[in-house]
This record gives structure tokens, C-alpha cells and sequence, in this order.
């Protein structure tokens, strides 16, 4: 799948999901690497990402969305993790949300959510999570109050060969 053919498509798609009241910034990478991943399945993780950040943010915010291709020369942790040392694309999704700060190590959960039950049943970041994984990927949230957070996910590059 490449990222870059599908972006004026789900640029406009998230927009209107998103509302007036948010500024969506992408800043998708051109030569970004193939990656071996369900096409639908990645969108909607992108747009559950998009819609959970939009449903935790109040006021006039902004959300950005960010795509490059990432090498490893050797293994990284990060928090529990291992990532191997090999090229992955690297999607982001920056917030200004932080009412993820105090709940950091249950954030892919299934069913838990920060924000107002009233607004669906809490699979949003956990459907991220299981899409993420089966590419064999690697999903990170960072966040820090005052700051914001940041949705990592790291895709393994596929060059077609199995």
C-alpha cells in the first residue's frame, strides 16, 4: 500500500469528519516506502486516531498528521518494545490533548477511553492497536500535560518479494 496516492482523498474525508472548530495539518512525504498492510483497515485507523483526538480536544485545536520513511541501523526500546533494526514508514498524529497523561499504560485497552461515554463505546485506540499489529508494527503513545500527544505507528517497508 502507498500512503501518498490516498492523501487528498482522506485529507477531505477527515476535514469534514473533524469540523470547523479544528485545524487538520497533513504533511504526508513524498517517496515514502510501500508498506504490506489492509488498505481499509489502515485508513480507519487513521480516522479513529483522527476522530478520538477530535472528540478529546474542546475548543479550537489542532491536529497533525505527519508521514516519513524511518531507518533503524540497529534494535531501539521504546517503553516495553524492541523494534528491530530495519526501514519502517512512520505515521504520526499530534494532539493537544492530555487527558492521556495520567492513563498512558492502559491507552490500548479494549473499551477505555478518557472522554465522555456518551461519545461510543471506547474502541477507537484499541482498533488502532490490533490493525497496527498485524502488519507486525509497532504502536507508541506519548503525552505529557501542557504538551500534548503523539501517536507513533511504525510500519514495517515491504519491498513485494514474500
Amino acid at each position: 500500500m502507498q500512503f501518498k496516492q490516498n492523501t487528498n482523498r482522506a485529507a477531505h474525508l477527515l476535514r469534514r469528519l473533524i469540523g470547523e472548530c479544528i485545524d487538520l495539518r497533513i504533511a504526508p512525504m513524498c517517496g515514502l516506502k510501500p508498506v504490506k498492510a489492509d488498505e481499509s483497515q489502515l485508513e480507519q485507523a487513521v480516522v479513529n486516531l483522527i476522530v478520538n483526538s477530535r472528540d478529546a480536544m474542546g475548543g479550537k485545536d489542532t491536529i497533525q498528521v505527519r508521514t516519513y520513511n524511518d531507518a533503524a541501523n540497529e534494535p531501539r526500546r521504546k517503553r516495553n518494545e524492541v523494534m528491530p533494526a530495519r526501514k519502517f514508514v512512520l505515521l504520526e498524529v499530534d494532539d493537544s490533548r492530555t487527558d492521556i497523561a495520567k492513563n498512558l499504560d492502559r491507552v490500548v485497552e479494549l473499551f477505555f477511553w478518557t472522554r465522555d461515554v456518551s461519545l461510543g463505546a471506547g474502541l477507537w485506540l484499541y482498533t488502532v492497536y490490533c490493525t497496527v499489529k498485524k502488519t507486525e508494527g509497532f504502536y507508541f503513545v506519548d503525552t505529557a500535560i501542557g504538551v500534548g500527544t503523539k501517536f507513533s505507528i511504525h510500519l514495517p517497508t515491504h519491498d513485494g518479494v514474500n
